[in-house]
């Protein structure tokens, strides 16, 4: 009899997950995480940014100290030309010292209000009156008048030739002035209060917000300037040359003009308050010479004139105010 063998398989398992496999699984699904390109990106634009910040901070650092480089630059350059100013002994340094206040001026325009000021003072100081309360000049000992020192002479030259509207104020009251050149000066914002201009060469001029009060222009040259909306009270100007000047919208209150020349002068709308015209001429005998412009347009409420005043043909002036004053003297 035969014995029946009965084998018996064993059923199959699967080993277990080893810790090197499961960390395997994990990390290839980390790695294959669609995610990581986006925070690539971030990474990539912060880093960029913080680049892009950290060089802003050097450049800001740079610009700073290249800025208190020029300040000092600028400081050292003014110290020396006012240095050069005030030398006593060489006129040439001291004008070699107005032309470098007058670059500084353009390439500082901060400072341009001081370096201004610091020309006018000098001008001042160097055009004084010998008796201020009868403002009259230095006079040479052949009686004539001192004439202006080249160094004044350059400054004033600086001044007029100055760019902008002159938002600086340049103070040249009680100066004596005589002479002086200031042919197509632009004298905006210029206080000649008191000064003595007797026959300064104001040749196309440009005044805007020129302080005139009680000042002399005796014999001055005023051809083609431009006063227009002017309001200038308690001139002297007798024998004053004014043609082809621009008058229009000017207003004269108390002011000498006998024997004054207007030739071919824009009068539209101007006043003349309380003005002398005795002796002045507003047309020419011969024809030479344009007469006055827009004369009839001018407003006269208060002038005084006599059978001397030359009046264009055709123009009929108001009756004569005999108080009008100042008198000519």
């Amino acid at each position: 009899m035969r014995r029946a063998v009965i084998r018996v398989r064993p059923l199959h398992r699967s080993p277990p997950d080893s810790f090197r496999s499961r960390t395997g699984r994990v990390l290839g699904r980390v790695i294959a995480w669609s995610g990581w390109t986006k925070i690539a990106a971030m990474v990539t634009s912060v880093a960029a940014l913080a680049a892009l910040y950290f060089s802003n901070r050097a450049l800001e650092g740079t610009r700073d100290q290249l800025k208190l480089a020029r300040d000092t630059q600028i400081t050292d350059r003014v110290t020396k030309a006012v240095e050069q100013l005030g030398n006593q002994s060489s006129p040439a340094v001291r004008i070699g010292g107005i032309f470098a206040l007058e670059r500084l001026s353009k390439d500082s325009p901060a400072d341009r209000p001081v370096i201004f000021e610091v020309l006018a003072t000098f001008i001042r100081m160097n055009t004084h009156f010998s008796h201020p309360r009868n403002r009259e000049c230095v006079i040479e000992p052949d009686g004539s008048a001192r004439p202006i020192p080249d160094d004044v002479a350059a400054a004033l030259t600086v001044i007029g030739r100055r760019e902008g509207d002159g938002g600086e104020h340049i103070d040249l009251s009680y100066s004596c002035l005589r002479q002086a050149h200031f042919e197509r000066a632009n004298l905006t914002a210029v206080d000649f209060t008191f000064s003595r201009l007797d026959g300064a060469h104001m040749d196309g001029a440009r005044f805007r917000r020129t302080n005139m009060s009680n000042t002399h222009l005796d014999g001055a040259e005023l051809y083609d300037a431009d006063l227009s909306h002017e309001t200038w009270d308690g001139l002297t100007m007798p024998f004053a040359r004014m043609d082809r000047a621009r008058l229009d919208h000017t207003r004269l209150t108390n002011v000498t003009l006998c024997k004054s020349v207007w030739y071919s002068a824009d009068l539209d709308n101007a006043v003349f308050e309380r003005v002398n015209l005795i002796g002045a001429t507003f047309v020419a005998g011969d024809d030479s010479y344009p007469p006055a412009r827009n004369l009839d347009r001018a407003s006269l409420p208060a002038v005084a004139y006599d059978d001397t005043t030359r009046w264009p043909p055709g123009f009929h002036p108001p009756p004569a105010d005999k108080t009008a004053w100042p008198a000519c003297g």
